[in-house]
């Protein structure tokens, strides 16, 4: 994507992690830039940092510039002011140095969460590094959100804000993108600029409607952040920080050479240890003997402990829990490692999900779902997470609550897998039929329950907007005018004769809309945003 990539719990954000645990070498043109702001536990070193960091090659006033717009960002744009983990920002000084860490030669920057540290990484590129910072915070953001918008939509929202403006007092965002707007003039182009392009206007045309405005004046919420510092980075930390974006984007024949050199180089190095554990496991994955991969996971295990003796903290008592799981190692062993993980960095996501697993499986619940509800906390996107908690709750039964976990997971499904598994768990609940409401209505089983957060309204539709970017439905009600963009996730519903028949935008309706429909909608608010995930055609 030319902006935002998302990828979980990567070998990037691991090694990154371990960045801050060496010596430092004062020569060494690294510089890490960060904030006074109240520390979290993060990082496979176990380490306290502070929730904004800045790395970078680009100089220290290069950095300073950037934490900053991320003080002025998270103001903006994140709920409350607040982001839920630390927040570490990656600066290449130039394309060259950023390019072989992309996936595509239109990548500019991109955002990659993890279980309790979020990274973007991006290169210097004068006034364009703001925009691409910009649109990769709002990834960031919608990522701790629940709900799904479509990818298209998703970029068109992150787009959006990207144009955004800083006073005093308050931003502004919605401006015209010149690039966009270009673009548009050829309707049939289909390439990726195309698809931001369309979910650019999309996202653009709903805001805007509903706020009558040319522009969004967005209030800022206090900053209670400073810059703290600004030290140099080890010559260590600075290679494997590179070797692990390398490995990460799949240039394993630089990574391993990369991950040699500093073995060879910095024996005593926690972070090359880790790095060469991955490696390892990258040889066992792609093995076809089985011993062979007897033969590298023994050699991850020893990579991995000489790096927990070396001072390497949380991801790597988690790296090995894992092991022992794959291995067959006794359960009382991987949850001592697991605690371990846990008392390092409290919110580390995975942790939580697989201590919520076996806690599942052996019949404690309620410490499963103590675990399963900070997972889904931490990662609201995830449909494994989802189906973990709806599978422990309907264990314990709690049915209405594993309804909507179900549910969850659903939204949440990224591709086929996903969707059969949120699909198998919803199959394992014994569902009510359909029930009349009264009228000639009937509510689809598959509706409810109501997502929690989300909003429903009864209404006359009365215009639908339709063009290459999508289409708006305009919902008069009692509360006010709702201006709702489709998706291509939009349930539509239509009743006729008091039975109801339902799916996923098969109902087409003529544009211009040729009379006023009474409808009863479902939707969801992103900010400035309503997004129409559900629509029933009632009969008069």
């Amino acid at each position: 994507m030319p902006f935002g990539i998302q990828s979980n719990f990567s070998m990037a954000v691991m090694v990154v992690s371990l960045l801050l645990a060496q010596p430092l070498i004062a020569k060494e043109k690294w510089v890490r830039i960060q904030s006074s702001g109240a520390p979290h536990t993060s990082g496979a070193d176990g380490r306290s940092v502070s929730s904004f960091e800045v790395l970078t090659d680009a100089g220290a006033g290069t950095g300073r510039r950037v934490l900053e717009r991320l003080f002025q960002l998270r103001a903006a744009l994140a709920p409350g002011g607040i982001c839920p983990l630390p927040v570490r920002v990656i600066v290449f000084a130039n394309e060259t140095e950023f390019a072989p860490m992309r996936t595509d030669p239109l990548v500019k920057g991109f955002y990659q969460s993890g279980p309790d540290l979020d990274t973007i990484v991006l290169f210097a590129d004068g006034p364009l590094t703001y925009s691409v910072l910009a649109h990769e915070f709002v990834h960031l953001v919608r990522n701790h959100q629940r709900g799904r918008l479509g990818r298209w939509l998703e970029e068109g929202f992150a787009e959006f804000y990207s144009s955004i403006e800083f006073r005093k007092e308050f931003a502004i965002a919605g401006q015209d993108i010149e690039a966009h707007s270009r673009r548009l003039q050829n309707p049939e182009s289909s390439d990726e600029p195309a698809l931001y392009a369309h979910g650019w206007a999309l996202a653009r045309a709903v805001i805007l409607q509903v706020r009558g405005s040319t522009t969004v004046r967005i209030p800022l919420a206090p900053n209670p952040d400073s810059i703290e510092s600004a030290s140099a980075v080890s010559e260590v930390d600075a290679l494997v920080f590179r070797a692990g974006m390398l490995l990460q984007v799949g240039n394993h024949t630089e990574a391993v050479k990369l991950f040699q050199t500093i073995a060879s180089q910095f024996p005593n190095s926690a972070a090359a240890e880790m790095g060469l554990f991955q490696l390892a496991m990258y040889e066992d994955v792609k093995g076809a003997r089985a011993d062979s991969a007897k033969i590298h996971r023994e050699e991850a295990a020893r990579h991995v402990l000489r790096a927990i003796e070396l001072g390497a903290g949380a991801e790597a008592t988690f790296e090995y829990a894992m092991l022992l799981r794959e291995t067959g190692g006794p359960r009382t062993e991987i949850d001592r490692w697991l605690d371990r993980t846990l008392a390092l960095s409290p919110r580390h996501a995975e942790a939580h999900l697989m201590r919520g697993v076996e806690a599942t499986a052996e019949g404690n619940l309620d410490a499963a779902l103590a675990h399963l509800n900070e997972a889904v906390a931490i990662l609201p996107h995830q449909a494994s997470v989802w189906h973990a908690l709806g599978f422990a709750q309907l264990k314990a039964g709690l049915y209405e609550q594993a309804r909507v976990s179900a549910r969850r997971a659903l939204d949440a499904a990224r591709d086929e897998p996903d969707r059969k598994m949120a699909e198998g768990l919803a199959a394992l609940i014994d569902e009510p039929k359909a029930v009349r409401t009264g009228s000639a209505v009937i509510t689809p089983e598959s509706w409810k329950p109501r997502l929690e957060g989300d909003r429903h309204a009864d209404g006359m539709l009365v215009r639908v907007d339709c063009g290459d970017s999508g289409a708006t439905f305009h919902v008069d009600t009692a509360q006010g005018k709702l201006v709702l963009a489709a998706t291509r996730e939009t349930r539509v519903a239509r009743f006729v004769g008091g039975k109801a028949s339902g799916s996923k935008g098969a109902v087409e309706l003529p544009c211009p809309l040729p009379k006023p429909q009474r409808v009863r909608v479902e939707y969801r608010q992103f900010r400035d945003l309503l997004v129409l995930a559900a629509i029933e055609f009632i009969d008069p």
